[in-house]
This record gives C-alpha cells, sequence and structure tokens, in this order.
C-alpha cells in the first residue's frame, strides 16, 4: 500500500468541518497516469494530489475518475505540507504568499503547453 496524508482544508476556527484530501508524497514511484487514477478511485477523496517533486513544489492532481490540470483545494492544502513558494500544475505554475500560518494564492495558473 502507499503512504499518504490525510489532509483538511478550509476549516473552521476550531478546525472542524474543512475538505479532506489525501497527498500522496512520493508521487514519483507511482509515475503511470492509470494507476494514480486507481488509486485516486480507491481512496475516495474528491481529489488526491501526486507530489512530483516536493523541492520544486510539482504535483498532480485526481478526482475519483479523472485528472485535473489544476485545483484550489488541493494546490491550498499542498502548499502548506510542502512549504514551497509555488507549485507546478499541469495547468501552470501557481505562486503562493503566507498569511496567518496559511497559504493563499498569489497569481492565477499561468498556462503552459504540454
Amino acid at each position: 500500500m502507499t503512504d499518504y496524508d490525510v489532509l483538511r482544508v478550509f476549516c473552521g476556527p476550531r478546525g472542524g468541518y474543512g475538505n479532506e484530501l489525501g497527498v500522496v508524497r512520493d508521487g514519483s514511484r507511482i509515475p503511470a497516469r492509470a494507476d494514480r487514477q486507481a488509486l485516486a478511485a480507491r481512496l475516495g477523496f474528491s481529489e488526491t494530489v501526486f507530489v512530483d517533486d516536493p523541492e520544486r513544489g510539482v504535483i498532480d492532481i485526481y478526482t475519483p475518475t479523472l485528472r485535473l490540470p489544476f485545483a484550489g483545494h488541493p494546490c491550498v492544502g499542498t502548499a502548506w505540507l510542502l512549504d514551497v513558494p509555488e507549485l507546478v500544475t499541469p495547468a501552470g505554475t501557481v505562486g503562493w504568499r503566507w498569511g496567518d500560518g496559511c497559504p493563499w494564492r498569489a497569481r492565477n495558473a499561468e498556462r503552459r503547453d504540454a
């Protein structure tokens, strides 16, 4: 079984509620899209993030049924977990700033050619 973290993003002031998110920190161990899709379906979170390069913030996001080029709450949670200045998604690079111990999106994803 692959190790993964479960994060709750957009929680209430006392830590309740929020959207659960699965994060596979060693995503490079599961390089095939079909295998990532199968794991995301098995885990059942609304999104599962595969971290391909934690130092550069390279991530890949899946729902139980499809791959997403970008999604907000997975990026917020993963930015907090990795503590990197930006994330690199299939849709482009997303910069972050920190405020009150929480990540805030600094600019929109930029479209890049695949």
